[in-house]
């Protein structure tokens, strides 16, 4: 099992106490992974009686937008607004218009999910302006097109959303998190640090020239 702090260019895993280590490397480090997913065994605990529980795969935002490679803009103009809400969740031939490297991942996270506590939340992270606290989006962990799919709105928005932490309007009291819209969309929440209020900003997908998705 590969484990240190941090490593360029991979997804840092972290969790809490009652997540096994073990677990996490033999389903995320097999099949030659071990140079992207790097276990921190640093874990964290509660004292709560009902304490969270949760796997967060960190990476700074450039190499979340980097994950998604050339299929981010169809999957975008193709997927994230060309259906409804109530079928986006039911796609099946998402691994056609996702590069091979994301939905390996969604893949890795599908088959890790049993063997989770059924409280555990899959976060994908991302660092913030407080680097214990990242900014997150909860997966919704229904099967392997969808996970993909939301890691592919993560991927497409991951520019504009990288240029927008660097506004002083996103001054967020402790860190942000993200949802994921039916339409593709991705909404960033935070509490403003001035007056505690819960505010968002939502990024919608561009649309783009067919033939920049041709071929």
């Amino acid at each position: 099992m590969k484990i240190q702090s941090s490593v360029p260019d991979a997804i840092v895993v972290r969790s809490t106490g009652d997540i096994s280590l073990e677990a996490l490397a033999d389903i995320l480090q097999s099949d030659g992974a071990g140079d992207v997913f790097t276990i921190d065994p640093q874990q964290t605990f509660y004292k709560s009686t009902t304490p969270p529980s949760f796997v967060e795969l960190v990476s700074a935002l450039p190499w979340w937008g980097q994950l998604g490679a050339y299929a981010v803009g169809t999957v975008a103009t193709g997927y994230l607004t060309a259906v409804g809400a109530s079928l986006w969740k039911n796609q099946k031939d998402v691994r056609t218009v996702v590069s091979e490297r994301l939905w390996s991942l969604a893949e890795r996270i599908i088959a890790l999910h049993p063997f989770l506590p059924a409280h555990t939340k899959i976060k994908i992270c991302f660092p913030g302006q407080d680097e214990h606290f990242p900014i997150f989006l909860n997966l919704d962990c229904t099967n392997t097109d969808y996970v993909a799919l939301q890691i592919a709105a993560l991927c497409y928005h991951a520019p504009v959303l990288e240029a927008f932490m660097l506004d002083p309007v996103f001054d967020p009291a402790l860190t942000g998190w993200l949802e994921v819209l039916g339409d593709g969309s991705i909404e960033l929440f935070w509490q403003r640090k001035t007056d505690l209020e819960r505010v968002s900003m939502v990024f919608r997908p561009q649309p783009m020239d067919p033939e920049t998705n041709s071929g």
